[in-house]
């Protein structure tokens, strides 16, 4: 009977001792750099119970947990490598930090602003780069930052801090094997292709005065015209009113240095952007020392681009803006009497409106331009050189370009002109020996 009592009460006590309360348990979800990721999936194990909770916009996620204290944590977001770890719940006092790291190649879905049209109506395949991918490349040039993209490649191996201006050809998708680019280059809509050679001078843009550059593979001679055969390469500027000061600055060996400077101020409607990028080296001689003669310099060179851009904004993203853009550079190839030279002006005059009626755009501009380069004959000892060709290529190209274009029922309509006219002119020089010149004369 004692013991039967004894059992009782036992029951009565396990019946009456309260269930496990739930804990509630917080945290975020971000990057290696600290940004917060947002639609990442946190899924939580332990003992046979789960849970999972989405991060919102600012990447915070919280839920409510019953189970052990130790448990199995495994988070998965788009574009980011999937997080497993284990965790004690206790020891992290409710609140989880919780870092992902960024897939190197990722699938992303852009909708390109370049000409308004979707993704998915578009028969080929964009890449975007954004501002924070270029801030973070050691790339000191723009061409090279673009290398990762793929199907990006230069006309030559080398970038353009050390090719020659007529080789800085781009290649998309391997068409294009000249110096004369396949593909078309737009600054905010303003063709940069040479317009006489149709290189590309990837030095023209302050770096800190873009937003992203859009890469479209594929041929878009259909929305571009015919300089867009084998696809675009469309720098976006940023926008924006705010007061704002980028500086930036480097130098290492070689005695390289480079700076950079964007200043943006605004008041009420108007704002004014000012920007100056340039990069100086002191370069290296090309020839091994076993065979270098006196006839060998440092090959070295030198760019700077100074720009201004006044704009005039109206509420809804209309926008009137005037851009004046110099670029010049100045290059020396290993021997006294191999240079080239180059510079650019260029001013521009763009108008964009969106809208609910359709998204209206306006290009119009003037682009003046000179290219001068020599070429030289080595003595074999390499002691002396003889001046062999002198180039001088003036050129001009002007024109003006008119969008617009409207979704209807899901599908996008483009109407468009686009006009120009280039003008140029090769003169070459080729000094003849004095003897060369006697023996003429005499026959």
């Amino acid at each position: 009977m004692r013991t039967f009592t004894a059992f009782a009460a036992a029951g009565l006590l396990l019946a009456a001792a309260p269930a496990r309360a739930a804990t509630r348990v917080t945290g975020i979800v971000q990057d290696s750099a600290g940004r917060p990721i947002p639609v990442a999936i946190v899924t939580v194990r332990g003992d046979g119970h789960s849970v999972k909770a989405p991060s919102d916009i600012e990447g915070h996620f919280a839920f409510d947990w019953d189970g052990p204290d130790e448990v199995a944590i495994s988070v998965d977001a788009k574009g980011y490598a999937e997080r497993r770890q284990t965790v004690r719940l206790r020891e992290a006092r409710g609140a989880l930090t919780l870092v992902l790291t960024r897939l190197a190649f990722g699938e992303e879905v852009t909708v390109t602003g370049g000409r308004r049209q979707g993704l998915g109506e578009t028969p080929a395949s964009i890449s975007v780069v954004s501002s924070e991918d270029l801030a973070a490349t050691a790339a000191p040039v723009l061409d090279d930052a673009l290398r990762y993209v793929p199907g990006f490649t230069l006309f030559r191996r080398t970038g353009s801090r050390v090719a020659n201006p007529t080789a800085q050809g781009v290649t998309l998708r391997g068409l294009g094997a000249s110096g004369a680019s396949r593909a078309l280059v737009l600054d905010d809509g303003v063709p940069m292709n040479d317009p006489f050679g149709g290189w590309v001078y990837w030095g023209r843009v302050p770096r800190g005065s873009l937003d992203r550059v859009e890469v479209l593979r594929g041929g878009g001679s259909h929305r571009y015209g015919s300089g867009a055969l084998a696809g675009v390469v469309q720098l976006v500027r940023r926008t924006g009113s705010e007061q704002r000061l980028d500086l930036d600055g480097s130098f290492g060996s070689q005695r390289t240095f480079q700076g950079a400077v964007n200043a943006q101020a605004g008041q009420e409607h108007w704002t004014i952007r000012v920007a100056a990028d340039g990069l100086s080296n002191g370069g290296y001689v090309l020839v091994d020392d076993a065979v270098r003669g006196p006839v060998d310099t440092r090959s070295r060179a030198r760019f700077l681009t100074e720009e201004v851009t006044v704009e005039y904004g109206w509420t809804g993203g209309t926008r009137l803006f005037a851009r004046g853009n110099i670029y010049s550079e100045d290059r020396h190839n290993g021997t006294p009497l191999q240079t080239n030279q180059s510079e650019v002006k260029t001013a521009a005059l763009g108008f964009d409106r969106p809208g609910s009626a359709g998204a209206f755009s306006v290009r119009a501009y003037f682009t003046d331009q000179l290219f001068e380069q020599t070429f030289s004959n080595v003595a074999p000892d390499r002691r002396t050189e003889t001046l062999s060709r002198e180039q001088r290529v003036p050129s001009s190209a002007s024109g003006f370009l008119a969008t617009w274009s409207h979704a209807f029922g899901g599908r996008t309509v483009l109407v468009g002109v686009d006009q120009g006219r280039v003008t140029g002119r090769t003169e070459e020089t080729v000094p003849v020996a004095r003897e060369e010149s006697e023996l003429t004369t005499s026959a």
